[in-house]
């Protein structure tokens, strides 16, 4: 039996809305997004649970598989709370992204808030 540590679980997990099939099996991703889940977009504009929900079904068949995950890090930042952060390399830009991940009683992760910024061209590590 393998081992996985939390930010392996997260890993898998992430991206969540530009794949989702990345949500654990028999889970989409609206199983997964806590109910007072929100974000703040690379646009700079916040986006409700329900609205990211409209979103990602309307992605669902067109999941981006043109994309690329480098500076993944978890960290621990309370009993049970995970922020992670990691950079989106798409053919189109760069963003860095944040999510915080609630490991439930259930011990199911589900994710509480995402946030997206733009990275100037290059700008992937710092």
């Amino acid at each position: 039996m393998t081992l996985y540590s939390p930010a392996d679980e997260l890993r898998e997990l992430e991206p969540i809305f530009h794949t989702p099939s990345t949500c654990p099996p028999g889970r989409m991703p609206d199983d997964v997004l806590l109910d007072d889940f929100w974000e703040v977009g690379a646009s700079g504009r916040r986006y409700t649970r329900e609205l990211v929900m409209k979103i990602v079904r309307e992605r669902k068949d067109h999941a981006m598989d043109r994309f690329q995950v480098s500076d993944f890090v978890a960290n621990l930042v309370a009993p049970n709370l995970y922020l992670v952060t990691y950079t989106l390399r798409q053919p189109d830009r760069v963003t860095r992204r944040m999510s915080l991940w609630r490991r439930c009683a259930d011990g199911a992760w589900r994710l509480r808030y995402h946030q997206g910024t733009i990275a100037e061209d290059g700008e992937g590590k710092g």
